[in-house]
């Protein structure tokens, strides 16, 4: 199992984060029932901005706050869903490469485009 820590660093912030062990991934699993729990149901009538918050808050805040083992540079840990949302997107982009290169069985799968199913069915 690959037991290498990786820091990511950008102004004030620096977080650490290593490969899950059953420990943070039994911790990640209470985060994503939490937040789902605090979303709610979606509803067809939801814009882009509601859908995109709804997949940062129950796929990708659990993933990087549970995989995180150190954290420098905030006022508190672990930062609520509210916080996390006001950090630079800069800083959370490199945060979330390193989560995701250490835990690459989180990664959210995205749907294969149609281009990609015809590209499947003719192929094989």
């Amino acid at each position: 199992m690959d037991s290498v820590e990786e820091t990511v660093t950008y102004e004030n912030y620096s977080v650490t984060v290593r490969p899950a062990t059953v420990a943070i991934g039994m911790y990640r699993s209470v985060l994503i029932n939490q937040a789902v729990q605090e979303e709610g149901e979606p509803s067809e009538g939801d814009d882009l901005q509601t859908f995109a918050r709804r997949i940062l808050h129950t796929m990708i805040y659990p993933s990087l706050i549970a995989a995180t083992v150190k954290a420098e540079g905030f006022e508190h840990w672990p930062l609520t869903f509210s916080e996390f949302q006001e950090l630079p997107e800069q800083f959370e982009a490199s945060w979330e490469v390193a989560v995701y290169n250490h835990n690459q069985h989180w990664k959210p799968k995205v749907p294969p485009t149609e281009a990609e199913k015809k590209s499947k069915t003719s192929s094989g």
